[in-house]
């Protein structure tokens, strides 16, 4: 198990993005089982960078809107997703663009403070 801080990360993978592409994936808390799909939209420009979730036919929903700094782009604390078997889960993210690549990394937590 690994842990941080007192967090179980129940995931954990960074993904090379190509530009209008998809990433999904599955992830387990505990005993469900769920997907997870990410995109990434530029399409807002001077605004924050800032990600969006929803859950949708059983499928979490993330779009990372305006993250595109070749310097690199995080969440500055994990971020509270919900609860899963009455155990509070979150995530956190690290983002750079290298040219039309999203390069992001992506971590998924179980139980811990949000």
């Amino acid at each position: 198990m690994q842990k941080l801080q007192n967090r179980e990360i129940v995931f954990s993978q960074s993904f090379l993005v190509p530009k209008g592409e998809l990433v999904s994936f599955e992830c387990q808390i505990r005993s469900s089982q769920f997907q997870v799909e990410i995109t990434f939209s530029q399409e807002v420009s001077g605004s924050e960078p800032l990600i969006e979730w929803k859950l949708e036919s059983g499928v979490l929903k993330m779009v990372f809107k305006n993250w595109k700094s070749s310097l690199g782009t995080s969440l500055k604390k994990p971020a509270k997703l919900g609860d899963v078997d009455n155990l509070p889960c979150g995530f956190n993210a690290a983002h750079y663009l290298i040219g039309d690549i999203d390069y992001v990394h992506i971590e998924i937590y179980c139980g811990g403070d949000y």
